[in-house]
C-alpha cells in the first residue's frame, strides 16, 4: 500500500497510513524504509528521504541493494539535473 501511494506521489496519505500502522503496534521493515525513501525522492523532498534512512539505520536495518540502488540513482539525477 505505501508503495503504490509512493508511487503516485501521495505522500500524506503514506505518512498517515504509517503513523496509523505503528500505532496498531505494527513495526516497519526494510522493504517499508525503502519504499518511503524512493517515495520522498520522487516528489523532491530529499532531506524526508535522508531522514528516513537514517531513520531504518536507528531502527537496525541495514540497506540491502534496493535501498542503496534508490540512493545512488536518486543522487545521480539531481547530479545531472
Amino acid at each position: 500500500m505505501i508503495m503504490m501511494l509512493g508511487k503516485n506521489k501521495l505522500i500524506g496519505m503514506a505518512e498517515q497510513l504509517f503513523v496509523d500502522l505503528t500505532k496498531e503496534g505494527l513495526q516497519p521493515d526494510s522493504r517499508t524504509y525503502t519504499e518511503f525513501i524512493g517515495a520522498y525522492f520522487r516528489v523532491d523532498l530529499v532531506e524526508k528521504a535522508m531522514e528516513m534512512y537514517e531513520l531504518m539505520k536507528k531502527s537496525g536495518f541495514l540497506p540491502d541493494k534496493l535501498t542503496m540502488s534508490i540512493l545512488i540513482r536518486s543522487r545521480r539525477e539531481r547530479a545531472c539535473g
